[in-house]
């Protein structure tokens, strides 16, 4: 790293979202981890992320098909809400426990390409800028970005390569 004038940049401290309440039910963990469902909208994950701008926080829901690991649904609000939950899945549909914190870590995986990929350097002065950064990044994710899972195509194009195949659509 020395020769190559490599520097690491440290993470900031982890913010808490996520507060449970231990009386309500705990849903069964069907993922369990397999990350590979054998076909596509058999398996989703779904989480939210934050995204600093001088205006404030601004949340970021997502729903990833895990088959081709493509992002489905989306929405983003300055307000951590069901409401915001709600509206990326609706995208998702009309787009097409314990130990149950790891079965999101595709979804995690995926907020970390952006932050360090795409949004490392850049300071957004709005929400309004940052949400359409964030557009751009899911566009290249789903369109562009390789991925080793999917036999390094982009998530839209493994999808078309097995539709030209089995007739899938």
């Amino acid at each position: 790293m020395k020769r190559l004038k490599l520097q690491v940049i440290q993470r900031r401290a982890y913010k808490v979202t996520t507060v449970r309440k231990h009386s309500h039910r705990v849903a069964d963990n069907l993922v369990n981890q397999d990350f590979n469902p054998k076909a596509a909208n058999q398996v989703w994950a779904g989480e939210i992320t934050y995204l600093r701008t001088y205006e404030g926080w601004l949340y970021l829901a997502v729903v990833m098909d895990l088959y081709s690991r493509r992002i489905i649904g989306w929405a983003m609000d300055k307000y951590i809400s069901a409401d915001l939950v709600k509206r990326a899945m609706q995208m998702a549909i009309t787009m097409s426990g314990k130990g149950a914190c790891w079965d999101n870590a595709v979804v995690e995986r995926f907020f970390a390409s952006l932050k360090n990929e795409w949004l490392l350097k850049i300071y957004h002065l709005t929400c309004e800028s940052m949400k359409q950064d964030v557009q751009h990044y899911i566009r290249y994710y789903n369109q562009t970005r390789l991925h080793s899972a999917n036999g390094d195509l982009s998530p839209i194009d493994f999808e078309l390569s097995l539709s030209n195949v089995s007739g899938w659509i």
